[in-house]
């Protein structure tokens, strides 16, 4: 499949007819093809780990353990994915979402953030990806719509306007079916 570029930063579409083929993402940066954001180049992280997210016995998140978990993957050298569908970005609330992604900011790993985009309702996500972007971040992971499956002009339009209002690089997490 040929690049599809949406904004300054482009996505190539890596796809397979096959079904029970593993989801597949290249990212790459159009303007330099280089994908340098305060000092890594995302395309030296050839593993990013979806962090888990912890909870303690009365259902809270766990801070002391989600700290532990973005040690040893900084210690491994892996990039670092919060809030994907491992991490049960969608089933916490706005709240906890900011809480997690804030303090792993705080803590400065020295590997880069790569931050979840997932829901259906593009407007909500447009002002997740706006909060995002005024934190230390390295990229956005943007999935399809929840629960949807608009033709090429509906996923175009919310690739597109995730996209436009990223300040980050993006990778498009593309699940067949």
């Amino acid at each position: 499949m040929r690049p599809i570029i949406l904004s300054p930063f482009a996505l190539r579409i890596i796809s397979s007819n096959d079904v029970n083929a593993a989801p597949s993402i290249k990212l790459f940066n159009s303007s330099n093809n280089t994908n340098c954001i305060n000092n890594f180049n995302l395309n030296d992280y050839s593993l990013w780990t979806a962090l888990v997210t912890p909870f303690d016995q009365h259902g809270d998140v766990d801070y002391n353990t989600l700290t532990k978990l973005v040690s040893d993957q900084e210690a491994a050298h892996n990039g670092i994915l919060l809030l994907g569908s491992t991490g049960e970005g969608i089933a916490l609330t706005l709240k906890e979402q900011q809480a997690i992604v804030e303090h792993v900011c705080q803590l400065k790993p020295t590997v880069p953030l790569m931050v979840a985009v997932g829901g259906s309702n593009l407007k909500q996500q447009i002002e997740w990806v706006n909060y995002c972007n005024t934190l230390p971040i390295h990229s956005f992971l943007l999935g399809s719509p929840l629960y949807a499956k608009p033709g090429a002009i509906g996923q175009t339009h919310w690739f597109e306007s995730l996209l436009n209002a990223s300040a980050h690089p993006c990778m498009l997490y593309n699940v067949p079916g």
